[in-house]
């Protein structure tokens, strides 16, 4: 993950003049800007035990660039169940690269120049570890302060503060988990949402904070 920080943080004084109620004077602007790469996804199925060892972390077959795979705010990876019964849940290209036993028991994903489908039983999937990029971070905070003289020992500070300037939305925690929980619903199409991520603590809705100290 690469990290970015310009300065940390930043501080410009401009030279203070005589003025009206020293409003010209004692001014200082602060900002702190953060850009970080995407965190890996890591793909994997903590359910299935598809290899037979019992740990609970198979990895599937993944066929083609996974620089297509793009995580999504709203929506999982598209999921195909393989059930014959019901139109729209195949995928042509899923059965390129698995059996329909495993397709129909497991299902698989598929996108644009990409397929994910279960190992046959027993095997191991060559899915490589953390292969996909979550969503990158950005965000710029900011403050503004004035310092008035009060007495020669007394000053009074008034500061602004705002975060996530910008107004962008950060998301971290993107899932990778591949696993089928729902085995009790009659057509199995609920599935969890690989790749959609939750919300970021930095960086999340633009506020202000105006405190006064002395």
């Amino acid at each position: 993950m690469c990290v970015i920080a310009l300065p940390s943080p930043a501080t410009y004084e401009p030279r203070s003049k005589p003025g009206y109620a020293q409003l010209l004077s004692r001014w200082r602007f602060n900002s702190i800007f953060t850009a970080e790469s995407g965190e890996p996804i890591n793909f994997f199925d903590d359910g299935d035990d598809i290899s037979g060892t019992a740990e609970y972390d198979d990895r599937w077959n993944l066929h083609g660039n996974p620089k297509n795979i793009h995580w999504s705010r709203s929506k999982g990876l598209p999921w195909y169940e393989f059930n014959s019964d019901y139109p729209g849940t195949i995928n042509t290209a899923c059965e390129q690269y698995a059996s329909y036993d495993q397709l129909y028991n497991f299902g698989c994903y598929a996108g644009q120049e990409w397929v994910i489908t279960p190992p046959e039983p027993g095997q191991f999937g060559t899915t490589g570890r953390d292969v996909v990029r979550g969503p990158d971070f950005v965000s710029l905070d900011f403050s503004v302060t004035k310092t008035f003289t009060l007495r020669e020992r007394l000053n009074m500070e008034l500061r602004g503060e705002f975060f996530n300037v910008l107004n962008r939305p950060n998301f971290a925690g993107t899932s990778g988990d591949l696993y089928n929980w729902f085995y009790e619903t009659p057509r199995r199409q609920e599935k969890p949402c690989p790749a959609i991520p939750r919300w970021r603590k930095p960086g999340t809705p633009q506020t202000l904070r105006p405190p006064i100290r002395s």
